[in-house]
């Protein structure tokens, strides 16, 4: 069983090798920063995020469910756990919320970063024989400003992640 800091790790990894190209100019990093958070830390991860470049995404730890499914084969019953991740892209272009989300020529947008995250995330999360995949399960967009300092074009792609891990043999007590 992976633990939640190894798969969070790989979701950061594979956010930070996304690449696109900007119109005439060479291919970059798709995400300037990647950040981890819990949802308990929001208002910071928030607040961080405004002052931090263009091209950001936090990778936001909500909890976990566990189920525990009838009996498996000759094992008896299993349980697995899956844990809800938010991913958060951000696109920021001042003055120009329309291209904070759909994207224009020197800006991937929030939508174009989302659908590319999860092309390139959705399964499987470890190339080993463990299996954890990571499923999309809804995709919100948000406008982010702050009370003090309103920045109108600064937009997110809220993607919310299950990460669900193979089964966990529930063994009886001896």
């Amino acid at each position: 069983m992976r633990t939640t800091s190894e798969i969070l790790a790989a979701i950061i990894t594979g956010l930070t090798a996304l690449r696109w190209t900007p119109d005439g100019g060479p291919e970059e990093a798709l995400l300037q920063e990647v950040r981890r958070y819990d949802a308990n830390d929001l208002q910071r991860a928030f607040s961080e995020l405004l002052v931090i470049q263009q091209r950001v995404a936090l990778v936001i730890y909500t909890g976990e469910r566990w189920n525990t499914l009838p009996h498996h084969d000759e094992i008896g019953p299993v349980a697995q756990r899956t844990l809800q991740i938010s991913i958060l892209l951000s696109d920021a272009v001042i003055g120009d919320r329309q291209s904070a989300v759909f994207g224009s020529p020197s800006t991937p947008g929030c939508i174009p970063m989302h659908e590319l995250a999860i092309r390139h995330l959705a399964g499987p999360l470890f190339p080993s024989g463990e299996r954890v995949w990571l499923a999309p399960t809804t995709v919100t967009l948000a406008d982010i400003e702050r009370d003090d300092r309103p920045a109108a074009g600064r937009t997110a792609s809220i993607l919310e992640c299950d990460c669900a891990e193979e089964t966990l043999a529930l063994l009886s007590p001896i």
